[in-house]
């Protein structure tokens, strides 16, 4: 058995330990496994799966190809946030810098929250989050 270390898993609340298998006569190298570790990135693992709202997650993640802010509006406890947060996991491939999450509630300042946004940056922005890579 080879040891492949500690690796955080899509839907898994903490890292696994990994193990691959090694045995005569059969190949043992292989790509690097494909984990949320091989990204960039701080989302905080989420508690639930991701149910519906396969259209808007499909057109935030066609907003965040074509524009370099995308903001999500609607009242409070719609899952503006949620939703900012499964797209970035599902794009995180897409952007070799990172996702990164921002979280603004306790920002006081609106002159603060321009400068994570800044033209070099591409957003997601929420009620309460930022989305943004660099």
């Amino acid at each position: 058995m080879r040891d492949m270390g500690e690796r955080r898993l899509k839907d898994m609340l903490q890292a696994e330990h990994i193990y691959q298998l090694v045995v005569a006569d059969l190949p043992d190298e292989f790509p690097p496994i494909k984990t949320l570790d091989v990204y960039r990135h701080n989302l905080p693992a989420q508690m639930t799966s991701f149910i519906g709202r396969e259209t808007e997650l499909a057109e935030v993640k066609q907003a965040l190809s074509a524009h370099r802010l995308v903001t999500l509006t609607g009242s409070g406890g719609a899952g503006k946030s949620r939703l900012s947060l499964q797209a970035g996991l599902e794009c995180l491939h897409e952007f070799s810098d990172g996702v990164w999450l921002a979280e603004l509630a306790p920002v006081t300042d609106p002159a603060l929250i321009h400068r994570p946004c800044s033209p070099f940056s591409t957003c997601v922005r929420t009620a309460s989050a930022v989305l943004w890579r660099f």
